[in-house]
């Protein structure tokens, strides 16, 4: 079987929503759901190893729908299964509709916030790219598509292709692939999410002291940041979380801070993001004394061994692979799929990036409780858009 390459198309997708917002309807919903879930099985499978956590469990989710929409067979029933589509009685018409409409939900640029996500299909010269692939493209997603030099140029096309990312991130990750593909490479997918967010409430600069962070393998002074405030905030037996909005209100942070840091990995694998955000959801807010360290995380993966741990099998397999609804020949199958995020917290609010590359071979009542939310050891956090309950950004702070 001929795995062939030659030039790329790319398909762009920027998300730059304006006016009010509309209710999501039953099907986005439940997309926001499987993603969320889709996101959790990936994060789980991360977790195994010890070290820092971040990634973006929406762009991971972007590029598996984007291959799902050219995927045939055993690899669109393997990628319907580990989404678990059947579950929520949700077919390949219906998903691809509320996938645009997930996208066309989140927050426009405006002062204080940002976010984009982008999209690029970059697939080889000599590859018939199928009418019907280039339409739902077109019609769920909004993408053009556009070519430039894979085989005849290598390094000018990941040139090409960094430029991209550099693009849609800002600036921020400059580089995602270090060298150019080898010539079997017939399909790379990118994925790039940039998010700049204001604090509702910014820690007090003055406040900012270093201190000690007790992380799992070292303890080093670092610059722990503390505010006193009115903030969802729930305790119970097993862990402690607060709710830090952005200055917009359509964005927030959830930290989540178990009793016992030894308890941190069980706790990644027994609470789900649905059950915090809902437990969150029906807190009131109360005052919190809170400690939250100032933290910088860039975090690279290669995605194909986790992929495959939760299923996604035959996409891999050049024996296996059924992508003929991108193109019927050659034989398209995919090599791996690299995932890099960025993340920045401090006084003012946050930048979170994620770029993910598929290569193919409340309430304002107040509660007078006062409660103590002190961050200086090991954490988990998300970043979740509260219209739509997705969730962005996922990561651990295991050391500092």
């Amino acid at each position: 079987m001929l795995i062939r390459t030659a030039s790329m198309i790319v398909v762009l997708i920027v998300v730059t929503v304006r006016g009010d917002k509309k209710p999501l309807d039953k099907d986005t919903k439940q997309v926001v759901m499987l993603y969320n879930r889709f996101g959790e099985k990936i994060y789980r499978q991360l977790n195994r190893k010890e070290g820092n956590i971040f990634l973006s469990p929406i762009a991971v989710s972007a590029i598996v729908g984007m291959i799902h929409l050219g995927a045939r067979g055993l690899t669109k029933r393997e990628i319907e299964d580990v989404l678990e589509l059947p579950r929520y009685a949700l077919n390949k018409t219906t998903l691809d509709m509320a996938v645009g409409n997930l996208l066309a939900s989140f927050a426009p640029a405006v002062k204080d916030f940002e976010l984009q996500i982008a999209n690029g299909v970059f697939v080889t010269e000599g590859l018939a790219v199928n009418r019907k692939y280039r339409d739902e493209l077109q019609k769920y997603y909004n993408a053009g598509l556009y070519s430039a030099p894979l085989k005849t140029a290598p390094e000018e096309a990941v040139s090409d292709l960094n430029n991209w990312v550099k693009d849609q991130t800002k600036g921020k990750i400059p580089v995602l692939l270090e060298r150019p593909l080898p010539p079997t490479i017939p399909l790379v997918v990118l994925n790039a999410v940039y998010f700049q967010g204001n604090w509702e409430y910014p820690f007090p600069s003055e406040n900012t002291q270093k201190d000690k962070f007790h992380g799992f393998h070292r303890v080093n002074n670092v610059a722990l940041m503390y505010q006193e405030g009115n903030f969802i905030h729930i305790d119970n037996k097993d862990y402690q979380a607060i709710e830090l909005p952005y200055r917009n209100g359509d964005m927030v942070m959830v930290v989540i801070l178990p009793k016992n840091t030894k308890d941190l990995y069980r706790l990644e694998h027994t609470i789900s993001y649905s059950q915090i955000l809902e437990e969150l959801g029906q807190t009131i807010k109360q005052k919190v004394y809170l400690t939250l360290p100032k933290f910088s995380l860039s975090l690279a993966y290669d995605m194909r061994g986790v992929l495959q741990e939760v299923g996604l099998n035959s996409m891999f397999s050049p024996n296996f692979a059924n992508l003929t609804g991108i193109a019927a020949r050659p034989v398209i199958a995919l090599n791996t799929i690299y995932h890099k995020a960025l993340i920045d917290v401090d006084e003012k609010g946050t930048e979170a990036l994620a770029t993910t590359a598929a290569i193919h071979q409340h309430s304002s009542l107040m509660n007078p409780k006062t409660a103590e939310f002190r961050a200086d050891r090991p954490f988990i956090f998300l970043i979740e858009d509260v219209h739509s309950n997705a969730v962005l950004f996922a990561g651990r702070v295991s050391d500092l």
